[in-house]
């Protein structure tokens, strides 16, 4: 489709996911009513109100990172818990970074 037809497109084109004026997409209702209520507010109360949902998006970013970050790090344990490493390293006995007395198998005479 070239950008002359879609320019004629109304505001009731099902097939378009922008509003009339093309800053976005479609909201419902809700939205709209949010929008305009948002507008009638003193400029005080706007400003409050966007530092506020700001600050409720980034907590809820931050909270699903979290989560994300939990769930990469539990996988990353649980495959290094249960992959082959591991096994070798149950019959390996101590590793290097354990004391001396703890390499030792047969006590010192």
């Amino acid at each position: 489709m070239s950008s002359a037809s879609s320019s004629r497109r109304t505001a009731d084109d099902p097939h378009d996911a922008h509003d009339a004026r093309g800053a976005g997409p479609r909201r419902g209702p809700r939205y709209e009513r949010t929008q305009r209520d948002f507008r009638e507010m003193p400029l005080q109360q706007q400003a409050a109100f966007v530092i506020e949902a700001a600050a409720s998006v980034l907590a809820r970013g931050l909270e699903h990172i979290g989560r994300r970050l939990a769930e990469e790090l539990d996988a990353v344990a649980h495959r290094a818990a249960s992959g082959p490493e591991a096994e070798r390293s149950k019959d390996a006995g101590p590793g290097p970074a354990e004391p001396e007395t703890a390499q030792r198998t047969a006590p010192r005479r």
